[in-house]
């Protein structure tokens, strides 16, 4: 089974287009003064909401049981295109750093981030 395959089986065709926009949205708020420590929440916020609107949208909630089960989808596709999108990074990360010096340990990433004060 391939990376397409497996990325059809569990997330919704329609919201893969979300995993890049989140990658790339994280590299802008890492570039800001957001401490790095909260990138990754503020992603899960911005894929779950735009999970719920997709969802919402498509998604019958005549009952109380169909509500809850587009509540557990909201949650499990927005958790699953953060940590998509969070895959990414890491892995762009990795190859970069293999790049500039595969012998350094330093993590160049922390270079951009901002930490607490």
């Amino acid at each position: 089974m391939d990376l397409a395959e497996l990325l059809n089986e569990y997330i919704r065709s329609e919201l893969i287009v979300v995993i890049p926009v989140l990658y790339f949205l994280g590299r802008i708020l890492r570039r800001s003064k957001v401490l790095c420590k909260r990138i990754p929440g503020i992603l899960l916020v911005v894929s779950l909401a735009v999970t719920a609107l997709y969802t919402f949208s498509v998604c019958d909630v005549s009952s109380l049981k169909n509500f809850y089960a587009c509540l557990f989808s909201i949650v499990t596709q927005g958790v699953l295109l953060t940590g998509g999108s969070m895959f990414i990074h890491e892995m762009v990360k990795g190859r970069t750093q293999n790049k500039t010096d595969p012998d350094s340990k330093s993590d160049t990433d922390q270079e951009d981030c901002k930490t607490e004060e």
